[in-house]
């Protein structure tokens, strides 16, 4: 069965990636189809059929690649795989590849110590097959055989290695400049310090250098060939924060195992005070440095002077002076620092949310351009503060930064005075069914309530006392209100009576009234009781007025009776001395006659003197 090759992507977990490897590593046995000789330089040799092996000495710490893809100049009809054995053994090696460049296998193996292996070229699952194939071999240099490459190391550290397979370098002249057996590359970090890098105790005969800059424009730091005996040590003041590149290579064409130790001796740096100085808009600070005799300072810009252990910086803006001294033991410079911060000053604003109120109204005041904010008058914090002046007034915040730094700003509130509303009545009080003018004044315009009235003057006709409130707006937009209660009387339960309800024609009757303080009968009189003689049956009104001059009205009927038609005659109208005559009168009921106070229908009256009799009728 041949597998086949597509493109699946699996979400496959890392701890899972190395089981090709493991699973698929118990190639073992073959055919020794010969012996080859890695070099650093791609070879080929021909694979007879799968499952043939091939055996070489390795050398401990090399890297050897073994390949069938075209790229290294391998090839192959079948799929094949790639296992690494030990040859006195036959075991595992820990070098294998299955398929790499399609279904061709790719191998590198790092050797992990001198001995004699194979390399066993299979067929799929680790079979056999008689198809012949075409295997790349080489040894690979060090990982770090060029500048590019460079492995990091610390300070102190110890490192080994070795330059058997490095190729030679190109690289500036830096004191030794013999570099024909190749070397590897190594780079540290400067800290400031004087540092050593040293090659005693490696096996052969040793060259260093030592460079700055960068892998393309390399700056020579020093270099040595012979320092202890024939390995090499170089020292160098290093610059903080300055990358070192070091080559290590061999005398001539020389390679071998190397054990590169790196170590420091600690450069005293001068003492600062301040070392850091902070000011708002500009300033003036006093730096002073000890340590050493001599002392330079840079860079000179707002410096009083660049030597002595005492300098006096006004910077135009923030600055961080170095002052470089030598350090007594190393004899490597030494610097320190002071930083003057010049903190720009905060431009602070300061806005009202109105900047016209009326008497008794409130504006919210903002700052900006800062962190934190004081406002006076009134001395409140905040970022945003609500003031209630009661005349105008100028507010000014005071808003200091993140640095310390304060600005300030003002912004003023014009406060327009409550205008002077007042409200009156005419009249100042009324009677039911009455109305009053409504008058204010102190302002442009108004409004009544209730009612929803408006204008200077409005009329009212409440039926109960009531509380008339008026709000005045001036030309500023200010408003304030004024109320006035005006008081409803009721009116007076006026009563009249008459002291005779029925009388005769030409009777008196009188009339009454009450409820009131005064009163005015229809008959035009003032009087009350009011006496009135009607002639026939009358009605009369009284309007009666209170104290609180509120009038009201009732009425009265006199019932008049008309008088009977009485009339009288006399037998004898004429009579003689001493006679007599019989007076009879009629229309009525009863009769008196007068004078004489007789009674009767008839009378004989004996007058001696002529007299005028007159009878009185009264009828029922």
């Amino acid at each position: 069965m041949k597998k086949t090759l597509r493109s699946i992507l699996l979400a496959v977990p890392a701890s899972l990636l190395l089981l090709p490897s493991t699973v698929n590593a118990q190639c073992s046995g073959g055919t020794l189809a010969g012996n080859i000789v890695p070099t650093t330089t791609i070879q080929t040799v021909t694979v007879p059929s799968g499952g043939s092996y091939f055996t070489f000495t390795g050398v401990a710490g090399a890297t050897y690649m073994f390949s069938f893809c075209a790229s290294e100049g391998g090839s192959a009809s079948f799929d094949t795989q790639l296992t690494i054995l030990d040859d006195a053994t036959g075991n595992y090696a820990g070098g294998y590849n299955d398929d790499w460049c399609g279904l061709q296998s790719y191998l590198t193996w790092a050797c992990p110590s001198n001995a004699v292996y194979r390399v066993l070229a299979s067929q799929y699952y680790c079979t056999t097959n008689a198809t012949s194939a075409t295997m790349a071999y080489k040894i690979m240099p060090p990982p770090n055989d060029d500048c590019v490459n460079a492995t990091y190391i610390g300070v102190p550290s110890t490192v080994v290695g070795n330059t058997i397979y490095a190729n030679p370098d190109v690289a500036p002249t830096c004191t030794t400049s013999d570099a024909a057996g190749g070397g590897v590359w190594y780079e540290v970090m400067g800290d400031g310090n004087q540092m050593t890098a040293s090659l005693c105790g490696s096996s052969f005969d040793t060259r260093l250098r030592i460079f700055s800059g960068s892998c393309g424009a390399l700056v020579c730091e020093g270099g040595n060939d012979d320092f202890c005996a024939t390995q090499s040590q170089v020292t160098w003041c290093s610059v903080n924060g300055t990358l070192y590149y070091i080559l290590v290579h061999g005398n001539g064409a020389a390679t071998g195992d190397f054990t590169l130790a790196m170590s420091e001796v600690y450069v005293q740096p001068p003492f600062v005070n301040p070392s850091v100085t902070a000011f708002c808009g500009s300033g003036t600070v006093t730096i002073n440095a000890s340590g050493s005799t001599v002392y330079n300072w840079s860079p000179a810009i707002g410096l009083d002077t660049t030597g002595g252990p005492t300098v006096v910086a006004t910077p135009p803006s923030t600055t961080t002076y170095t002052v470089a001294i030598t350090d007594a033991v190393t004899g490597c410079p030494a610097y320190n620092t002071a930083q003057v911060i010049i903190n720009p000053i905060p431009v602070v604003t300061a806005s009202a949310s109105s900047t016209l109120i009326c008497g008794g109204g409130s504006s919210t005041l903002t700052g900006g351009g800062a962190s934190s904010y004081t406002w006076m008058p009134g001395n409140l914090t905040g970022t945003s503060v609500t003031v209630t002046p009661t005349v105008t007034t100028t507010y000014t915040v005071t808003g200091v930064d993140g640095n310390g730094c304060s600005d300030t700003a003002s912004v003023t509130v014009n406060v327009y005075p409550i205008p002077p509303v007042a409200s009156t009545s005419a009249p100042a009080s009324i009677c039911i069914g009455d109305f009053a003018t409504l008058s204010a004044s102190g302002a442009n315009t108004y409004s009544w309530m209730p009612g929803n009235l408006t204008g200077q003057n409005v009329n009212v006709a409440p039926t109960t006392t009531t509380t008339y409130t008026v709000t005045g707006t001036d030309g500023n937009g200010c408003t304030a209100t004024s109320n006035y209660t005006l008081v409803v009387h009721p009116l007076p339960a006026i009563t009249a009576t008459a002291a005779q309800y029925t009388i005769c024609e030409g009777s008196p009757s009188s009339l009454m009234g009450s409820g009131g303080v005064s009163y005015v009968w229809s008959d035009n009189s003032t009087a009350n009781p009011d006496t009135t003689y009607p002639n026939l049956t009358t009605t009369y009104t009284v309007t009666g007025t209170d104290t609180n001059g509120c009038s009201n009205t009732d009425t009265v009927m006199v019932n008049v009776l008309w008088a009977p038609p009485v009339s009288a005659t006399a037998s004898v109208p004429t009579i003689c001395s001493s006679g007599g005559s019989v007076l009879t009168a009629s229309g009525s009921q009863s009769y008196t006659w007068m004078p004489g106070s007789m009674t009767g229908s008839s009378i004989t009256v004996t007058p001696s003197s002529t007299t005028t009799y007159t009878v009185t009728g009264m009828n029922s």
